[in-house]
């Protein structure tokens, strides 16, 4: 997948967001932030928020020049500071295509040129293995497991802690 792009939101990408974001089986791969259903309105409210701040880094996910998914590398602070966050959605549509293991790789490297970090990390439910690929595929490595850690749809589930650290 040599056309992914990683490119800057804008509200006219709106009601493709809305479209792919509005999706349960998306939904019950991330936080409970991302509203179910996910309407106009939130992918409205969500880009303009994007457009308003510096931090983090945000990127719609591109392929063949279409919207197919969001992005985001989240700093974190004080003791903390080292380390980002990753996190990352696919429309359905685009799943088992190579398009995240791209667009990660992508983001990672963007990461490290743009901010003072030693990691990159990421939580993945236990039940979400074609993530948990995409991660290692990428060289990222499992520091752990949290059991038990993490609750959606009333449903306790494993987090799969994977980390991808600065090069040196």
């Amino acid at each position: 997948m040599n056309d992914i792009q990683l490119l800057p939101l804008t509200l006219q990408m709106a009601p493709t967001l809305a479209a792919i974001a509005n999706d349960k089986d998306i939904w019950l791969q991330v936080r409970d932030r991302l509203p179910h259903p996910y309407h106009l309105q939130d992918a409205e409210s969500f880009i303009s928020m994007v457009i308003r701040q510096e931090q983090p880094l945000i990127r719609g996910i591109f392929s063949e020049q279409e919207l197919c998914g969001i992005i985001s590398i989240t700093p974190l602070h004080d003791i903390h500071r080292v380390s980002a966050e990753i996190g990352y959605f696919l429309g359905k549509s685009w799943w088992g295509k190579g398009i995240a293991t791209t667009a990660v790789s992508q983001i990672t490297q963007m990461a490290f040129a743009t901010f003072p970090i030693e990691r990159i990390f990421a939580g993945v439910f236990s039940r979400n293995r074609s993530s948990m690929r995409v991660l290692e595929k990428n060289g990222f490595i499992q520091e752990g497991i949290a059991c038990r850690s993490v609750i959606k749809e009333n449903i306790l589930l494993d987090e799969h802690i994977y980390a991808l650290y600065r090069q040196i």
